[in-house]
């Protein structure tokens, strides 16, 4: 994806999607090209020998193009049915990394709730030179590097795969706070449309394998993973709405009390009163 693996670029008007058509041809079960492969064999077959097809094609073509048309249809009995199975194979091999595909995104997200993971962004983005702050939404988080500033949302951050609805979601967000790109995130796939829109409005869709790369290295502030089951129950953030942490204070006139503070400290502030 943009900024990561790179962006597609798309011309003008229409353009076929050789891509995406590929990707849904290896979608379809192994036995399709198997059965394919075999019922094209015996059809050729059939063709090749049977001489009323020879006198069919007598009444249209000379004796040289006939005799080219049937050497092709001898050579293509054995070319289609290997070209079936090739396909076969590869849909067998697309099924297997898609499941490995499924595998490490459960892994990266197993035991993140929504609040650890946006913690893991900002730190993320941090060491990339932006600087981070809540948006006015609250739900995304506002970037600035080098004078350009950037919304990040990671509100698909679990789904399977993206759609572009969630992409023209960012661009209205994007619109709304005047910012001049944005970044999508989530730790599964998008679609061809999703990877256009993005593409045509300076928007940078990271995907599973390009959030591994983002998130290479980088863990979880210790407050956030001891947080125990008692957190289960904590407030809302005052400030973005998100989860809270129980802390304790550690200097000011209220040293050694606890407190609620939000898990996006220190992108957000937000501290509640434990009552």
């Amino acid at each position: 994806m943009a900024g990561f693996r790179g962006m597609l670029g798309w011309s003008a008007g229409k353009v076929i999607d050789w891509g995406g058509a590929l990707d849904q041809l290896l979608r379809l079960p192994w036995w399709f090209f198997s059965l394919l492969a075999g019922g094209g064999c015996l059809a050729l077959k059939a063709i090749s020998i049977s001489d009323s097809v020879s006198l069919v094609f007598k009444s249209y073509v000379d004796a040289g193009t006939l005799r080219l048309l049937l050497n092709t249809v001898e050579v293509c009995q054995y070319l289609f049915p290997a070209v079936c199975l090739l396909f076969a194979s590869a849909t067998l091999l697309a099924r297997r990394r898609r499941m490995v595909v499924s595998h490490q995104r459960r892994r990266l997200l197993d035991g993140l709730n929504r609040s650890q993971f946006d913690a893991l962004l900002v730190e993320a983005f941090r060491r990339r030179g932006y600087s981070v702050k809540p948006a006015r939404s609250g739900s995304e988080l506002l970037l600035e590097k080098h004078g350009r500033r950037y919304l990040a949302q990671s509100t698909v951050w679990r789904a399977n795969k993206v759609g572009v609805l969630s992409v023209r979601e960012l661009h209205w967000a994007m619109l709304a706070e005047g910012v001049q790109g944005g970044f999508l995130i989530s730790a599964g796939t998008y679609s061809t449309n999703a990877d256009r829109f993005a593409h045509d409005h300076a928007i940078t869709l990271i995907d599973g394998t390009a959030l591994r790369m983002l998130l290479h290295g980088i863990t979880l502030p210790s407050q956030l993973v001891l947080a125990d089951a008692s957190n289960e129950h904590a407030p809302p953030c005052p400030g973005c709405g998100g989860d809270m942490v129980q802390r304790v204070a550690n200097r000011g006139a209220n040293a050694g009390e606890p407190f609620w503070g939000c898990m996006k400290y220190p992108v957000c502030c937000g501290v509640q009163v434990v009552e």
